[in-house]
């Protein structure tokens, strides 16, 4: 179970994330992880992923194995139009 500190630091990440702000590779590749391996709850995971898409960097430049493909079959799923989410 994610302790509240986590939830906390995560939807920090998410916050930032949206702003518009870059994220360090680091950063990027640990929130994606949590993600990936279900770490977080589901509402974290969605707001997260929605942020990263909206703010004009699609999840395609992800460092994480595998996320390139899952990113490409999200956004032919779900086209997202820009200017969504204020800033």
């Amino acid at each position: 179970m994610t302790s509240e500190n986590q939830l906390r630091e995560f939807g920090h990440l998410i916050c930032t994330t949206a702003s518009g702000k870059l994220m360090s590779r680091e950063k990027s590749c640990e929130a994606y992880r949590q993600v990936i391996l279900n770490e977080q709850p589901e509402l974290q995971q969605g707001a997260f992923l929605m942020a990263h898409i909206t703010r004009g960097h699609p999840l395609r430049n992800s460092p994480v194995p595998g996320m390139r493909l899952i990113a490409t079959i999200l956004l032919k799923l779900m086209p997202i139009k820009q200017g969504l989410c204020a800033t």
